[in-house]
């Protein structure tokens, strides 16, 4: 062998792959921070409930709010970019819009649940759903996400059928129904 002489000659060569990755519907999200309370005949503010989805963007996303029938009414105060669907009942709010729209729309007290006049729930409570379908958005079919959490609604004392005496000049008196002593 001969020993190795000169400059050493190297080749480059390059080539491109193009990786394609197709596009898959994440599943949406929905978060209630805590359950809820108020005292009978109270209407409360129902916040702390958070919408997300990874892959919607500023698309439209369904939002539907349910509590048990006869327990009372979910009430929306009417908020630019977010329509009540017309399927909607007092137990059952169905909106659409943007999860961003709806989600603020909620931190800034557009939920409200009303109980039915003298309804509480004793010693327990009533449920309460949040669920959020994601229509698809970005291909594949839709995906829905719910959550859950309890509303307790306190009882408190009625005064009902309690009767008072009295004449025009002279203090009332309290006088019981028949029955009740």
């Amino acid at each position: 062998g001969q020993p190795a002489t000169g400059a050493a000659t190297y080749e480059e060569d390059v080539d491109t792959t193009i990786i394609r990755v197709a596009p898959v519907n994440d599943a949406p999200t929905v978060t209630i921070a805590a359950p809820f309370v108020t005292n009978e005949d109270t209407p409360i503010t129902l916040t702390g409930i958070s919408f997300a989805d990874p892959d919607a963007g500023n698309n439209g996303v369904q939002v539907t709010l349910t509590i048990p029938a006869g327990s009372g009414a979910l009430s929306w105060t009417a908020t630019p970019f977010i329509n009540v669907d017309p399927a909607s009942t007092p137990t059952n709010l169905i909106l659409n819009g943007s999860y961003a729209a709806i989600r603020d729309a909620i931190a800034a007290n557009a939920l409200t649940y009303i109980p039915t006049p003298d309804f509480n729930t004793g010693t327990g409570t009533i449920s309460f759903t949040a669920s959020i379908n994601d229509n698809g958005n970005i291909g594949g079919g839709a995906l829905t996400t719910v959550a859950a959490t309890t509303i307790e609604v306190r009882p408190v004392v009625d005064i009902a059928n309690d009767i008072y005496v009295g004449t025009e000049d002279t203090q009332p008196k309290r006088s019981e129904p028949s029955g009740f002593r």
